[in-house]
């Protein structure tokens, strides 16, 4: 067998594994262990495997998910930073852009902070963490949407929990600028918000957003919304590479074969007198 059929075996049984269980922690386990038990030039074979799949198939879209999200909150018992390293690099020797993009750690030093200021509300502002975080998970939409704009993490945890909470507010909070980027992170955490297309959107275009979070989120993307992270001016140059990588991909797997294949050329070109 040879190393490209063997990627699309294992990425089957893996899409197929992580497709029967609820996204949250134990899929996030599975997914972990299963990047640190392969050898690491087919863990990244089947992470690029996958991630072409995503924007085609909800079941490989699922696994995705759980991938990254292993990736963004898994601890080194379930998968080292060694074991981590070892991927990066190998993606990077083999070319393997998705995949690159995917393992990607943003150092400290290159963390951009988004300055915040919550808005004064009076109201709000008197209630103690704890009277607030009560508050989030029951408040009305009017309440939610103010508790939201303050952008405390530990409030917005709760806030997501709310069953009145609407998409609508949530993709407001995800595409506020300035906001937290843990308030992003944390919006992506939830298995109830964190897999809609519209909340996966606007953190990916949200420059506050951790650069490694953002590139997780762009195989699951609409092409269209790709076109405008490609486009986005204040977006990092290396997410926007990559979004463009990806919409080129999506235009030759939908190409005729003979514009598919680099080799090709015209007869008149090729036959010689």
């Amino acid at each position: 067998m040879n190393p490209e059929d063997g990627a699309r075996q294992t990425a089957d049984a893996l899409i197929a594994a992580l497709a029967s269980l609820e996204l949250g922690p134990m899929a996030d386990r599975v997914a972990a262990n299963a990047l640190q038990s392969l050898s690491a030039p087919l863990a990244v074979q089947v992470l690029e495997e996958i991630a072409t799949r995503a924007s085609l198939s909800p079941a490989a879209d699922r696994a995705l998910t759980a991938m990254s999200r292993a990736l963004q909150f898994g601890d080194a018992r379930a998968l080292s930073q060694k074991s981590r390293d070892a991927l990066r690099q190998t993606a990077s020797d083999l070319r393997l852009p998705l995949a690159a993009g995917l393992l990607a750690e943003t150092p400290e030093a290159e963390k951009t902070p988004c300055e915040f200021v919550p808005p004064h509300d009076p109201e709000i502002g008197a209630l103690s963490l704890g009277h607030q975080k009560a508050l989030a998970r029951r408040a009305d939409p009017e309440r939610m949407a103010r508790l939201a704009a303050q952008g405390d993490v530990r409030v917005i945890r709760e806030l997501l929990l709310n069953p009145r909470l609407t998409e609508a507010l949530v993709v407001r909070v995800a595409a506020r600028r300035p906001v937290r980027p843990e308030v992003l992170v944390e919006i992506f955490a939830s298995p109830r918000w964190g897999v809609r297309m519209a909340v996966r959107r606007a953190i990916a275009l949200n420059p506050c957003a951790p650069a490694e979070l953002a590139a997780r989120l762009l195989p699951h993307l609409a092409t269209e919304d790709l076109r405008a992270i490609a486009g986005d001016g204040q977006l990092k140059a290396s997410l926007c590479a990559t979004a463009r990588h990806i919409i080129r991909q999506r235009e030759l797997s939908r190409a005729p074969e003979a514009e598919r294949s680099p080799s090709h050329e015209p007869e008149s070109t090729t036959r010689r007198a």
